[in-house]
């Protein structure tokens, strides 16, 4: 039995978030992604990590700014979560989200 296709209205939307690093320090591409990942696990817990889809594109890393995909339902929360990193081992560091869309390609 052939698998059926996945209609497009009943995929989760996405949304990326622009996210600005801000550091005295320049800060390696996997703490970065460690960092907010954990923030999101403990702001929003396991289970809605897993529901929100959040994802750091490692790919999009440059050293001032990286992409956080997310689900549509969760920009808020995915937000909040990583604003609310402070520091990154012992460097100081503000996170804050530039711009929102629903495609890499207009964020930059």
């Amino acid at each position: 039995m052939p698998l059926k296709i996945i209609p497009s209205t009943a995929k989760e939307r996405k949304r990326y978030l622009l996210v600005k690093i801000e550091s005295s320090d320049t800060i390696d591409r996997r703490d970065i992604e460690n960092a907010i990942l954990n923030s999101c696990l403990q702001f929003l817990g396991e289970l809605g990590v897993a529901k929100a889809g959040i994802i750091v594109m490692s790919d999009t890393y440059n050293g001032k700014t990286v992409v956080v995909k997310t689900g549509h339902k969760f920009i808020d929360e995915t937000k909040s979560a990583i604003s609310l990193i402070k520091s990154i081992g012992n460097k100081k560091v503000r996170l804050s989200t530039v711009k929102v869309s629903g495609s890499i390609l207009k964020l930059k």
